[in-house]
């Protein structure tokens, strides 16, 4: 008995030490979503692995062993002080401290210990069941936010060389608004086409465009994070914008690539004029915006982020942002 107990508290150690390897470095800033999310969930997976050996060590330490009430809570307060510690020692090490990772530790210290009872071999059918259960439900709960992550990466790749369609809801996961909520709605009717269409018809418009008001934030508008990044081989990046309004609007496309430093010169930038009551196709092309930063040729095999927005306040005022594409 006391042979296994050192084991267990050995094994014990050993899982300490490997959450503070893999916890304490939290992601860089410009990590991407899949990057954060599995983060995250390494929270949940390490900290499991933490509960089931704490709790089985426990479960030995006495005899008879304590109860699996008192098991729990003395897991999950260790979760909570070796969770808030990695959390702590994140400061030092040029992470960001979140009480969100440590809930995670403590759904994965819960989960950890809901397995640990499960393995043991005098307990209940029906008890194994629920325990089985219980840990299923918070694996599945740690897990969620990253498979939701890949399920967006999966219809992002497959709308390409749409980059953004408000009118598929997963599109809009990688779409942050600047200074509101993300406003996704029909086009108001009677707007008139700037350019030509084929044949005299009236094009249609989009089932759903993104309104964009003008009267929030400094610079109102919205950018799209994590396009699919290789623009290699394509002519043009396409924006279709609508204004409602009865006054003229100027609307700045940017575009910037993973190695931008956040200057106005190390990026692209243009300006488009959009008249009153029209809808417009404006294209851009790819070879500019590879020539745009100075001092350098942007990586167009990494292209990080669309911004679409107006040059400030105009309050009463909106526009729309129908679709971004590429083309060839």
């Amino acid at each position: 008995m006391i042979s296994a107990i050192r084991r267990d508290a050995l094994r014990a150690a050993a899982v300490t030490l490997g959450i503070v390897a893999v916890v304490s470095v939290a992601p860089a800033p410009e990590a991407n979503r899949f990057d954060a999310d599995s983060h995250n969930f390494a929270h949940v997976l390490v900290f499991a692995v933490l509960g089931l050996v704490l709790s089985r060590t426990l479960r030995r330490a006495g005899s008879p062993p304590p109860g699996r009430a008192v098991v729990t809570l003395a897991s999950l307060a260790a979760g909570l002080v070796f969770g808030a510690g990695t959390e702590y020692a994140q400061g030092f090490l040029g992470g960001t401290p979140s009480w969100g990772d440590v809930a995670r530790d403590m759904l994965g210290t819960a989960v950890g210990s809901s397995l640990a009872f499960a393995l043991e071999p005098a307990v209940t059918r029906s008890a194994r069941r629920a325990l089985w259960a219980a840990a299923l439900l918070g694996g599945v709960a740690g897990g969620w936010p990253l498979a939701t992550t890949l399920l967006d990466y999966r219809v992002r790749n497959a709308l390409f060389p749409v980059l953004l369609d408000p009118g598929e809801p997963r599109s809009l996961s990688f779409a942050l608004p600047f200074g509101s909520e993300l406003f996704v709605e029909p086009l108001p009717s009677g707007l008139r086409r700037l350019e030509p269409v084929a044949g005299g018809a009236a094009a249609p418009a989009p089932a759903k465009a993104i309104r964009i008001p003008l009267d929030r934030g400094t610079w109102p508008g919205v950018s799209l994070h994590e396009p699919v990044h290789d623009w290699r081989g394509w002519r043009a990046l396409v924006v279709e914008l609508a204004n409602p309004t009865d006054t003229p609007l100027h609307i700045v496309v940017r575009v910037n690539d993973r190695a931008h430093d956040n200057r106005f010169e190390d990026r692209y930038n243009r300006g488009v004029e959009l008249p009153p009551r029209t809808r417009g196709r404006f294209e851009f092309p790819v070879a500019d915006i590879g020539r745009a930063p100075q001092g350098r040729p942007m990586d167009l095999a990494q292209v990080e982020k669309i911004v679409i927005f107006h040059g400030g306040p105009a309050p009463g005022r909106a526009f729309y942002l129908e679709r971004l594409s590429l083309v060839r």
